[in-house]
């Protein structure tokens, strides 16, 4: 493919190539026929979930609609059709109105995101937790701020890490080695390379989404402490479905005071969050720190209704498990 010209940029005189005239809409054009020949255009499944049928919705194709049952929904649970979910928010539009108003920083803190996140604190044994808009964002935020406050700190990544852990340390700029999947021994093996004075934070999940193993997040720990590193431990895909209160694979073990931060997600059964556990969230919500300060104030505009939504979610489910002993 030709590619497209580039015009420098002069802030004094006349431009080079007066006249020429870039088809910007005819260049994009060809690569979304790529993709379209490659097989690799993304088309959305346009789905419409019916409550109190989970898993089943309706899918709004071309030749007409039809009744669909969706086995790839993070809603494991199926909390997001609880009936006492479902009050909630219509509760929370009754009281606080459909909108947030405003970041967490500028126009303040709803009283849902305090409630939510002391339960969130309470539920791994912590002081203190901190609400994201995703997950996605808060391996990202959190990670790249961590790893950018140490000077010299250097990240041990499992190979296997989401893409999202991967994004926050390389926006770091920390220096990051990466270990064998779920290897301890190779992970001793690396640390012991380095200089004992250098910061290290060692980053894992507990279950891996694509694999569906499970990291020995004891051992990990083990061995981070032996070489006095820090550890960063994703929990998305477990939180709520494993451990005596839905702790996670950590609680579950009895592992989660050898780490330094857990991250987990409500959005699977309940929502994003970060918690630490020997730092403080003030690091990853510092007004230096732009990019977390960001992506927490962000999240912030789904709030007070899903809000509300989530402290309910993961108040019926914790009261289910409280009440019935109920846990894997």
């Amino acid at each position: 493919m030709k590619p497209l010209p580039i015009i420098p940029d002069h802030p004094i005189g006349p431009r080079p190539n007066e006249g020429v005239v870039i088809n910007y809409e005819a260049f994009f054009e060809r690569q979304l026929s790529g993709l379209r020949r490659e097989g690799r255009y993304r088309v959305f499944a346009d789905i419409e979930r019916q409550a109190g049928r989970f898993p089943r919705a309706l899918h709004h194709g071309p030749h007409g609609t039809r009744e669909v049952t969706v086995w790839c929904s993070n809603d494991y649970l199926g909390m997001g059709q609880h009936p006492e979910v479902l009050m909630a928010m219509h509760a929370a539009i009754d009281r606080c109105g459909a909108g947030a108003g405003g970041t967490r920083n500028i126009s303040g803190t709803n009283d849902y995101h305090v409630l939510l996140e002391r339960e969130l604190a309470d539920l791994h044994g912590t002081g203190a937790a901190l609400l994201f808009n995703s997950g996605y964002m808060a391996n990202w935020a959190t990670l790249s701020t961590l790893a950018a406050r140490l000077p010299g700190c250097v990240v041990f990544s499992d190979e296997l890490n989401h893409a999202s852990m991967i994004e926050g340390i390389r926006h770091s700029r920390a220096t990051k080695l990466t270990f064998a999947h779920n290897d301890a021994a190779d992970l001793d093996r690396k640390l012991a390379a380095l200089d004992p004075g250098l910061p290290k934070l060692v980053a894992f999940e507990s279950v891996y989404s694509m694999d569906g193993d499970i990291a020995p997040i004891g051992e990990l720990c083990d061995v981070a402490s032996a070489h006095t590193a820090m550890t960063y431990l994703d929990e998305v895909h477990a939180v709520g479905l494993y451990g005596p209160r839905g702790g996670g694979i950590a609680e579950r073990d009895g592992h989660s005071q050898k780490l330094t931060v857990i991250e987990g997600t409500l959005a699977i059964s309940f929502w994003p969050y970060m918690i630490p556990f020997s730092i403080t969230v003030d690091q990853a919500a510092a007004p230096h720190s732009s990019l977390a300060f960001m992506f927490w104030g962000e999240g912030l505009f789904v709030f007070p209704l899903m809000l509300l939504y989530t402290v309910v979610n993961y108040s019926v489910f914790l009261g289910k498990v409280r009440h019935t002993g109920e846990h894997y």
